[in-house]
């Protein structure tokens, strides 16, 4: 299975998932190593321009490609989540729910349904916790935009 991120040049290898260290996301609290990743590209860019805007994207930002091992993905579908997870007025209940599955390093991947994106797309969470961490592979860096 192949996921994607955008990344700074600095950061584009990283696996430790240190950016969930230094800040919130959505579905987790800082202070959780995380990699938040996409299904697709066009995802991918999709979802980071909704959060800036078009003349804010860094041109130098490159995309990451990780490949991650079969049989490594959980998704969580609506059903699952806790009533108020997309409450913009209380977002630590989907950030506190996401950072609890984090935690319990049930599976690698962990998939949550896009707050900003609609029909049934994704946003994925790979855990450097998990022991199936050591199969991840980064197999592309590339600039996404020209």
């Amino acid at each position: 299975m192949l996921l994607y991120r955008l990344s700074t040049e600095e950061m584009a290898n990283d696996l430790s998932g240190v950016t969930g260290i230094k800040v919130d996301n959505f579905w987790t609290n800082k202070g959780n190593p995380c990699i938040y990743a996409h299904g697709s590209r066009a995802n991918c860019m999709m979802e980071n321009r909704i959060y800036e805007l078009l003349d804010e994207i860094n041109p130098d930002m490159l995309m990451v490609e990780y490949e991650v091992p079969d049989g490594s993905l959980q998704v969580f579908d609506e059903e699952q989540l806790p009533e108020e997870w997309m409450n913009d007025r209380n977002p630590s209940v989907a950030r506190d729910y996401g950072t609890l599955r984090l935690q319990a390093a049930e599976t690698l991947v962990m998939a949550f349904p896009s707050r900003v994106m609609a029909d049934g797309e994704l946003v994925y969470i790979i855990n450097p916790s998990h022991p199936l961490m050591k199969e991840v592979r980064i197999t592309r860096v590339f600039k996404p935009m020209r």
